[in-house]
């Protein structure tokens, strides 16, 4: 049985729809409506679990390249533009940040393949609290968290994600003592 009520909210973010930057490392889509999207939930609920359930690619023909090659297809998925309530301590810098890591990948190179699938399951999970209009960003970074440096664009990307409502605390109370 899974940790997450049944009822969801899928959405879909396509890199065509999005606003690139930096070799297609950085996507961003405006104006997404979290209470259009989340519907009935969106006045249930106060916080939301993000999960990513997979990434599609568009082959990878192209060598991307880059100065270090292997290492620049190895790479994080970090998600922001959403109210986080946690997954977002950096350890280096010693605060909260306001993107969440929400998965990991590392890019093929081959030809032969007409598209990349990678499944993350319910693994890939950031909580949030709901905002009306947010502008949602994903970056790609190497493992270093470093901005990968490609010799040509990264590939097209679909991310596919879930969105769960979170039960609050005294609910989740109340239905244990009954």
């Amino acid at each position: 049985m899974s940790s997450f009520n049944l009822e969801n909210a899928s959405l879909i973010l396509n890199t065509y729809d999005s606003t690139m930057r930096d070799e297609n490392t950085v996507n961003i889509w405006s104006n997404v409506n979290l209470r259009t999207l989340l519907g009935t939930m969106y006045d249930r609920y106060e916080t939301f679990n993000l999960v990513l359930s997979q990434v599609i690619t568009s082959p990878t023909a192209l060598d991307i390249g880059g100065v270090d090659g292997l290492a620049e297809r190895l790479l994080l998925i970090k998600v922001s533009g959403l109210q986080f309530t946690n997954q977002t301590y950096s350890v280096s810098k010693g605060i909260l940040t306001n993107e969440a890591v929400i998965g990991a990948m590392s890019l093929g190179n081959d030809t032969t393949v007409d598209v990349e699938l990678y499944s993350f399951g319910s693994t890939a999970v950031a909580t949030f609290r709901a905002s009306e209009m947010v502008n949602i960003t994903i970056k790609l970074t190497r493992l270093n968290n470093a901005t990968p440096n490609p010799t040509n664009d990264f590939p097209e990307m679909v991310f596919l994600f879930n969105i769960y409502g979170v039960e609050p605390k005294t609910k989740l109370i109340d239905n244990r003592m009954k």
